[in-house]
């Protein structure tokens, strides 16, 4: 995963609510390569969102069942 700076991030709003990003909580960020796409709230994650954002901060990578790898 890249490394992403606060300042980089600091007009990024959840994709879903258009909360915005403030660097706090777990947010989601999900990526297309290197290239970040999306960025979700601990608010708008699904159940199984926290949990596949759970074990990819433990390092294992987990992908959905017809994700391209």
């Amino acid at each position: 995963m890249p490394a992403l700076s606060l300042a980089a991030l600091r007009d990024r709003k959840c994709a879903r609510c258009q909360r915005p990003y403030r660097g706090k909580q777990n947010w989601s960020f999900k990526f297309h390569g290197d290239v970040l796409v999306e960025i979700v709230c601990p608010d708008c994650l699904t159940p199984a969102e926290h949990v596949e954002a759970a074990l990819n901060r433990a390092g294992f990578r987990v992908t959905r069942e017809g994700d391209q790898q």
